[in-house]
């Protein structure tokens, strides 16, 4: 029974694989030795065309292209071929290969100057989705030094961004609608990304691959291991016992040292709308659940299983102002509450509710559901007496009301911000393991400052990339009479691309807005 089920579960990955990549065009990047687009096109010859799937390879071997264009010119049999290291004769029978299979090849592609690159673009324009695979990405220095690192993925991704815009133009007549999904493979404790790599390193010394993809626009929407990886793991499943599988080289530029594929990960990206820092209306724009009936709603999967459990006794789902605290409140706050920087609750408003159904929901049982009072209703972690109780509900005239953003977070450790975004209601894939900018921001306080206005300012500024903002210090000058406070700022995007020049820029603006709005003096 389970071999048939096995073989189902590959069957059924077999099938969306190839739905996934069905009349797309594979761009290899930097393939070195061409063995990993050789074997992709050999195990999969008969399945790429079928699926009208194109295969380019390519590499910056500038010495290579003039070579093969001698040999063509003077014939194999020319007598004056200087000796060859095996390295390079795996090269060349790999090329060979490809052409054979009528792939195209091209030795002059800078993965930094795609969209320059006339034969680049010519293919291009005649596939609806390109898939471009960038295996292992590195300056070819033997003195390994990240900063350059990190400078050509943030090169390669803001070229596919320029890419994008020439096959995508407003006089073209194409019916393809273009996209561009780019897919690095990155070896272990490079990525910057502690929570999936294998040897997480600090961030300053890592490639800080998220965050350069977004100086092209692009967010991650998925992480898998190398060996994985749908593609790769299908050529590897079509391919018969006797086939050679892939073989990386020019690990440090040394023809005969391969790159490890141990804890290798692979990210795949997609291409999202620019964050203009210019826009400083964003807490009108963001995105609101508007009152409307659970099955409108409720329907989202994330979003189920309060329909199974509350449906019986709903009243309807809306939202409401967050309440104000006070400037004062604030400060005293040993946790600072993340809430109440939330401008709206989303509301689940209930004829009744009892304790039980609050625990089937969270199904969780080092959460156990309390009443501290007659109007709140708390969760309690038992697995930790010292954390305070989270307030998910309270007491409106004998209706219970939930907040729905509270409970995701108990449940899920879903933060709220997703339910409000751009990913979450058109059920695109939100942004993966984003980078947290932080920044602090110190002002004279005058007579126009409240709690309230200054929080309107920054959710202005910042909207939903507002993930957390707290009080660090306060200090009174006695000798002018004036008191000024610093606060920590910290924002990420979830479904936008944010890289660190634009969260600094957003960060100039938010110091200009507190000056023109609130008459602040900004240290």
């Amino acid at each position: 029974m389970s071999t048939s089920k096995e073989s189902f579960s590959k069957c059924s990955q077999a099938e969306k694989t190839y739905e996934t990549y069905k009349g797309s065009l594979l761009l290899f990047l930097g393939e070195g030795n061409f063995s990993f687009s050789t074997s992709i096109a050999l195990s999969l010859s008969s399945a790429l065309s079928s699926l009208n799937c194109c295969l380019i390879a390519t590499d910056y071997i500038p010495e290579l292209k003039t070579e093969l264009e001698t040999l063509e010119k003077v014939g194999e049999s020319h007598n004056h071929k200087p000796a060859e290291d095996k390295a390079t004769l795996v090269l060349k029978k790999n090329v060979s290969t490809l052409k054979s299979l009528g792939h195209q090849l091209f030795f002059d592609v800078d993965a930094t100057k795609l969209h320059e690159h006339d034969g680049i673009l010519k293919a291009l324009k005649c596939f609806s989705n390109i898939f471009i695979i960038f295996n292992f990405p590195h300056v070819k220095s033997k003195k390994m030094k990240i900063g350059l690192n990190r400078d050509l993925l943030r090169d390669f991704f803001m070229s596919c961004d320029n890419l994008l815009h020439c096959i995508s133009t407003d006089d073209d007549d194409s019916e393809f609608v273009k996209g561009i999904t780019p897919v690095v493979s990155l070896c272990a404790g490079q990525s910057g990304i502690p929570e999936v790599d294998a040897k997480a390193r600090c961030w300053g010394d890592s490639w800080q691959v998220n965050d350069m993809a977004a100086h092209g626009n692009f967010v991650c929407t998925q992480i898998s291991n190398f060996e994985d990886w749908d593609l790769f793991a299908l050529s590897k499943s079509c391919a018969s016992e006797s086939f050679q599988t892939y073989q990386s080289s020019y690990y440090r530029l040394q023809n005969a040292v391969s790159f490890t594929t141990k804890d290798v990960l692979t990210f795949t990206y997609q291409h999202r709308k620019h964050i203009s820092p210019n826009n400083t209306n964003r807490l009108d724009s963001m995105l609101k659940f508007r009152t409307a009936k659970d099955e409108e709603i409720l329907g989202n999967k994330v979003l189920r299983d309060f329909h199974e459990i509350f449906s019986s006794n709903l009243i309807i789902l809306e939202e409401i102002r967050s309440a104000s605290q006070s400037f004062q409140d604030f400060m005293k706050t040993s946790e600072p509450d993340p809430y109440h920087l939330r401008p709206y609750h989303h509301i689940l408003k209930l004829n009744s509710v009892s304790n039980n159904q609050i625990s089937a929901y969270l199904k969780d049982e080092s959460l156990k559901v309390i009443k501290l009072d007659s109007d709140e209703i708390c969760v309690k972690f038992a697995s930790d007496p010292t954390r305070l109780p989270v307030t998910v509900g309270v007491m409106a005239e004998e209706c219970p009301i939930l907040y729905i953003d509270r409970l995701l977070d108990l449940k899920y450790n879903f933060d709220y911000r997703l339910i409000m975004s751009d990913s979450f209601a058109s059920g695109k894939q939100h942004n993966l393991y984003p980078h947290t900018h932080e920044f602090h921001i110190s002002f004279w306080l005058n007579e126009k400052f409240t709690m309230d206005k200054f929080i309107e300012v920054i959710l202005n500024v910042h909207g939903l990339m507002l993930k957390t903002l707290e009080f660090v210090e306060e200090y009174v000058n006695l000798s002018q009479g004036r008191k000024s406070t610093c606060w920590r700022i910290q924002v990420e995007s979830l479904d936008l691309p944010l890289s660190r020049l634009t969260a600094h820029q957003l960060y100039l603006q938010l110091r200009q807005e507190l000056a023109d709005r609130l008459g602040l003096e900004v240290r």
